[in-house]
């Protein structure tokens, strides 16, 4: 016949099992449930023994209550770590539109099967042609933003757009896509020409592919082309 002793490190060794194989468990059913496993475990834990001591009882108690509780803090520990992954992306009203332009990872706007839109050129233009200031007034400011596949569609370098061509792309207030029509539309560098038709919106032959991207100093537009006078 086993020993007391033995007997209570076989239950205690039992306890540790079961603790371990709730973190796997507990990270399915939630928190709120884990909480009521770890009550129950206690509770199971402390009912007595029998012939095993008040001591051996407390131990076990111990081992399952340590083993649900680790379940419970591997649980809120991943959790939290996944909620400081979301925060470090800033909200779109809260970037200024440079800050949009130089976005990367989760801060990059996709454009249909075009996929992710990146403004390395248009950032480069306007950085050569001392405009970047501009965009990062408070505004508030439209922007008609050709990306890189604009750029090159046009075939447009950053070294060839002028700040007289840079000027067609920006508009002193807000232009949203609900005041889109035919018109002749004022930028800082001049008037272009606003048309709908039936392949969109242009704005000198230059189609807008994605409208409304509201942000803190003003709202951009995506452009499929670079506008040129």
């Amino acid at each position: 016949m086993p020993s007391k002793m033995s007997s209570v490190v076989m239950l205690a060794a039992a306890a540790a099992y079961a603790g371990s194989k709730a973190c796997t468990a507990f990270s399915a059913i939630g928190a709120s449930s884990a909480q009521h496993a770890v009550e129950a475990n206690l509770r199971l834990a402390q009912q007595p023994l029998g012939s095993a001591s008040s001591s051996a009882t407390t131990a076990i108690a111990g081992v399952c209550a340590l083993g649900s509780l680790a379940a419970v803090a591997t649980l809120g520990s991943a959790r939290a770590a996944k909620r400081g992954g979301r925060a470090s992306v800033m909200p779109r009203a809260a970037m200024m539109l440079n800050e949009q332009l130089a976005g990367t990872g989760p801060s990059t706007i996709t454009v249909g099967k075009d996929g992710p839109s990146c403004f390395s050129n248009l950032i480069e233009a306007l950085k050569a042609q001392g405009l970047t200031s501009v965009l990062d007034g408070p505004g508030p400011f439209t922007i008609f933003a050709p990306d890189d596949k604009a750029f090159a569609a046009s075939g447009v370098s950053p070294a060839s757009a002028s700040a007289a061509v840079l000027k067609l792309h920006v508009v002193a207030g807000i232009v949203m896509q609900k005041d889109f029509k035919n018109q002749e539309l004022t930028t800082i560098g001049g008037d272009v020409t606003m048309k709908k038709g039936r392949m969109g919106v242009s704005l000198n032959g230059q189609i807008i592919k994605k409208p409304d991207i509201q942000l803190k100093n003003g709202v951009l537009h995506i452009m499929a082309g670079v506008i040129t006078p």
